[in-house]
């Protein structure tokens, strides 16, 4: 076990699932320390990791980096966002390779609907409405829902106040949709995106959008659960300059450092509809960086043409079950974040994650989901 002043460690990662984030700095040259929720046996094979007891996570992660973290800039990910103190009580122990702790909250408390950025053409924003509490969720459905259970003039969705990963996020069908604290947006059908930056210093750079999976009941999950990601997606050149200066304004407005993302939904017209920002590493840099060959954490490295399009799925429990020994069921460059032979999996727990490789994103996301079903048909 490394302690606060060990040399050998170049990154601290934290978040709920270390093991992607893991690779980013060994691809840049760099040793990583990890503390997350699982501690899989892949992630154990490649660095240090401490497991952080799931009911003290996150305010966990603190203790550990405080008392064996090595002396190291912290890199975060999961849905590390959403615990602004716990960020700004870790700045005071170690740099962070981010924004600041009060730049990464103005970002997430940010409304584009009352704040908005400088015309961006291809670039639209929902309506949003933040619903701190009862009085905002009244005044919201006085001014939006009908009272005759007619139609509501325009279609919504309600997202918790700090989500994740598409967590509890649904379609407003009626008053009793409503909850607080949350965000209302409204809603625009489509491709849903992930898009990644790198901005350092007041520059930014866009390094890649992949294809979301999401709500597939192939990986076990519906609604809007973030299930995994398949790229890279092929912009145009207006979608890309547009993702560019969306990237350069908002690297200004809030002075963010570091690998970032959004989620952003590209409509019938081509249009990109930003509806979700993580200042933090994000599941899809994994995805690029096979994809596209480089070393995000390197500012130096710059992803290289695709040759193939990459996928990677999380596999989430139906049931509760036993995990088998999936390391020895499936080629490596297959599977990660395996869980230790004969542990408990609990229902809607992600099992592992799965990747394949194809020359399209339909293919790549059939071969995911065969996979999944492979991993299904083992956990007993």
């Amino acid at each position: 076990m490394s302690s606060a002043k060990d040399p050998m460690f170049d990154v601290i990662i934290l978040g709920a699932s270390a093991r992607a984030a893991a690779q980013s700095p060994l691809r840049a040259g760099l040793r990583p320390w990890c503390a997350d929720l699982f501690a899989d046996s892949d992630l154990q094979a490649i660095t240090p990791v401490l497991r952080c007891p799931p009911g003290s996570y996150p305010q966990g992660l603190l203790e550990l980096v405080r008392q064996h973290g090595p002396d190291a800039p912290i890199l975060l990910t999961g849905a590390m966002e959403n615990a602004p103190d716990l960020i700004a009580e870790l700045e005071q122990l170690r740099p962070l390779l981010h924004a600041s702790s009060r730049d990464i909250a103005a970002f997430r408390q940010w409304n584009p609907t009352l704040d908005p950025l400088p015309a961006i053409e291809g670039v639209q924003w929902c309506e949003t409405h933040d619903l701190p509490e009862m009085d905002a969720a009244a005044s919201f459905v006085e001014a939006n829902l009908p009272e005759d259970d007619g139609p509501p003039a325009r279609d919504w969705i309600i997202k918790p106040d700090q989500s994740a990963s598409g967590v509890e996020v649904e379609r407003i069908t009626s008053i009793e949709s409503i909850f607080w604290p949350s965000r209302v947006q409204q809603y625009i059908p489509g491709e849903s995106l992930g898009v990644v930056w790198r901005s350092q210093q007041g520059y930014s750079e866009l390094l890649g959008v992949t294809k979301q999976i999401l709500g597939n009941d192939a990986f076990g999950v519906t609604g809007y659960r973030y299930a995994g990601s398949i790229g890279p997606w092929q912009l145009t050149p207006q979608q890309q300059l547009a993702l560019t200066k969306l990237g350069q304004h908002l690297t200004q407005k809030f002075n963010l450092q570091g690998l970032w993302g959004s989620d952003v939904i590209l409509d019938a017209e081509g249009n990109l509809w930003p509806v979700e920002f993580n200042p933090r590493y994000t599941a899809s840099v994994e995805v690029l960086e096979k994809a596209c060959s480089f070393a995000a954490l390197n500012p130096q490295s710059q992803p290289a043409p695709a040759r193939v399009i990459q996928g990677k799925a999380y596999v989430f429990a139906t049931h509760a079950g036993i995990a088998p020994d999936l390391a020895v069921l499936f080629d490596p460059d297959q599977i990660a974040d395996i869980p230790a032979t004969g542990s408990q999996i609990r229902a809607h727990q992600p099992i592992c994650s799965v990747f394949a490789q194809s020359q399209s994103i339909d293919d790549c996301l059939s071969r995911l989901q065969m996979l999944a079903r492979e991993v299904y048909t083992r956990l007993s």
